[in-house]
């Protein structure tokens, strides 16, 4: 062979070494309608036209609500914004009462809740997004 030459071991993915670092997407996350989905995504990768994530990527030069109160997070519109009122009594009365309506839950659903009652959140939470008419 050559001489002064060092071959370095290149660690071999196989499939199973793949699944154990990927995680499965929860099935939830396919639930509900594309439209619903698709803004849910958006919320949850702040990449949505809520202005605080317009903001961040210096597409707007506000990052406040319309409603005057503060900044247009995934927080304000999902918990606080008072425009969306009616459509958040609706949305806290579809949640399981076994899920905290938290920010994290409503996005990414609720890790001690069972398959379908994030189910139920997810179509819940997307309802809400749509009836809210904001995208």
């Amino acid at each position: 062979g050559v001489t002064g030459v060092q071959t370095c071991a290149l660690p071999i993915f196989s499939k199973e070494i793949l699944t154990k670092i990927w995680k499965k997407t929860p099935s939830y996350y396919y639930c509900g309608t594309r439209p619903g989905q698709i803004h849910h995504v958006r919320l949850r990768t702040e990449s949505s036209a809520l202005n605080h994530h317009l903001f961040k990527h210096n597409l707007v030069d506000n990052p406040n609500c319309i409603c005057g109160k503060e900044r247009e997070t995934v927080k304000h519109f999902l918990l606080d914004c008072p425009r969306y009122a009616p459509a958040r009594s609706r949305l806290f009365q579809q949640i399981p009462t076994t899920i905290q309506p938290t920010v994290s839950n409503m996005l990414f659903g609720s890790p001690s809740a069972a398959t379908d009652e994030n189910e139920i959140l997810f179509n819940a939470v997307q309802n809400y997004i749509l009836s809210t008419k904001r995208f």
